[in-house]
């Protein structure tokens, strides 16, 4: 099973529960989603990265809560541990390529310190055979994406940041015994840029709720709404 462990669990106004970051750790290999604000202190104060060799790290979407310690990330990985992370890029996405160098060029990373690929690479992880970026709906203006992987065991969706559940429904048109999906929820009614939790319901029956985990909570409502939900909650590792 692919088993995600997450950093954080908070959304970008609920800082008490860090940014919502998760990982996947197979010996000295890490592989991280998102690296907002508080992520790389969390990496380093969890002793994380102290037996790591090789890094390999998928940004969603270019919002600070999740990826404002990028560069952090990046620049120790190259100039303390003397590696250089792998950072993922949706193929055939040349305004997110574009966007992604320029903002670790803004951090002070140079390109000769990253180790760009891309989504189709073969990366080596047991849990996952595949890892797919997935376009969705956020913030207007902004490339955002969700990601999808094939596992052994019938596939995970991550939703990241979403105002739209379709991405949910493409996944599970796929996989229709999937996995488990992650996905952001607020508790509200509606929202521009996240997905209310009564939605998110809307698309599992009660007895998959189980396989269902919200994350990015808003507050500590959203987290008690969810369970009153049926559905299982991120904990922060």
């Amino acid at each position: 099973m692919m088993d995600l462990k997450f950093l954080g669990r908070g959304a970008a106004f609920n800082p008490a529960e860090g940014n919502t970051s998760a990982y996947i750790l197979e010996g000295k290999r890490l592989f991280l989603i998102d690296c907002g604000e508080s992520v790389f202190a969390d990496l380093i104060c969890k002793n994380i990265l102290d037996t790591v060799n090789e890094v390999w790290i998928a940004i969603s979407h270019f919002h600070s809560d999740h990826c404002a310690s990028l560069g952090s990330l990046t620049l120790y990985c190259a100039e303390r541990l003397g590696y250089k992370a792998h950072i993922l890029l949706p193929s055939g996405d040349q305004r997110y390529a574009r966007e992604i160098r320029q903002l670790l060029k803004i951090f002070g990373v140079s390109e000769d310190q990253i180790q760009f690929e891309d989504e189709s690479a073969e990366m080596g992880f047991a849990a996952f055979s595949a890892v797919r970026f997935c376009p969705t709906r956020h913030a207007p203006g902004m490339v955002c994406y969700s990601l999808s992987f094939e596992t052994q065991d019938g596939g995970v969706f991550y939703t990241a940041d979403t105002a739209t559940e379709e991405g949910i429904k493409a996944f599970l048109k796929d996989h229709p015994a999937f996995e488990h999906v992650y996905s952001e929820a607020i508790d509200a009614r509606t929202h521009p840029v996240h997905l209310p939790l009564e939605k998110l319901a809307a698309l599992f029956p009660e007895e998959q709720r189980s396989k269902v985990t919200v994350m990015h909570l808003n507050g500590p409502r959203c987290g008690e709404h969810a369970k009153a939900l049926g559905f299982s909650v991120a904990q922060r590792a």
